[in-house]
């Protein structure tokens, strides 16, 4: 016994392909001729035509096979779109990556340009404050030595102007010291001797214009040490 199915559909499949071997038409076709279903052969739709002598030639797997091949086809030609829309799309960001790469490249070129021009330009600037750093250099060294001299001559002027002063200051003391003793005395303190009016008046003549002297060439000093 065979289990009947749930369905009398299934059951029917069974009973074609597994006990009779052979489907609805064919069985029409082969066994039940002059029936009042039965059509001719060559009045069969295409389909049924087909289905006929697969049955009788026991090709149906060709069918079985097609199909799957079609299956598969229509699989790999879904699969194949979607490959070919995925390339599409790499193609775009390879696209994309390839502009965003000319013009960074672009940028850095113009950057790499502007920067070699400023180096040029700041050695160049370096080149020249070095010369001018030297010229002063060796014009600083030589004004260094006539300054130095010119002080050093200067100090000399000083001190000596200095001396000058001193020398000419201690001799107006010892004129007005002995100014003052021509005024102050009538006698010599010494020898007891009477000092005339006429050698008093010579001596305090000469006192005067010899501090007169004095003090002119004290001036001169003076006048001497404010220009330098």
């Amino acid at each position: 016994m065979i289990n009947q199915d749930s369905h009398a559909k299934e059951y029917q499949k069974i009973l074609e392909q597994n006990i009779i071997k052979l489907n609805h038409k064919s069985f029409h076709q082969i066994v039940v001729l002059g029936s009042s279903s039965f059509i001719p052969f060559m009045q069969l739709n295409a389909q049924h035509r087909r289905a006929v002598i697969e049955d009788l030639l026991d090709i149906n797997v060709f069918s079985k096979m097609n199909t799957h091949v079609k299956e598969k086809n229509a699989v790999l030609k879904e699969k194949l779109k979607d490959i070919s829309h995925q390339l599409d799309l790499k193609k775009n960001q390879i696209d994309s990556q390839r502009k965003y790469i000319r013009d960074i490249n672009a940028i850095n070129e113009e950057e790499i340009d502007t920067k070699e021009i400023q180096i040029t330009a700041t050695e160049e600037e370096i080149e020249a404050l070095i010369a001018e750093n030297v010229e002063s250099a060796e014009y600083i060294e030589k004004e260094s030595d006539r300054v130095d001299l010119a002080l050093s001559e200067a100090n000399n002027r000083k001190q000596s102007l200095l001396q000058y002063k001193a020398e000419f200051n201690t001799s107006i003391k010892a004129v007005v010291k002995d100014a003052k003793f021509y005024e102050d005395n009538s006698e010599c303190p010494t020898c007891e001797q009477t000092i005339g009016d006429e050698l008093r008046q010579s001596k305090l003549a000469d006192a005067k214009s010899r501090a007169a002297e004095l003090t002119n060439g004290i001036q001169k000093v003076e006048e001497e040490d404010e220009k330098k």
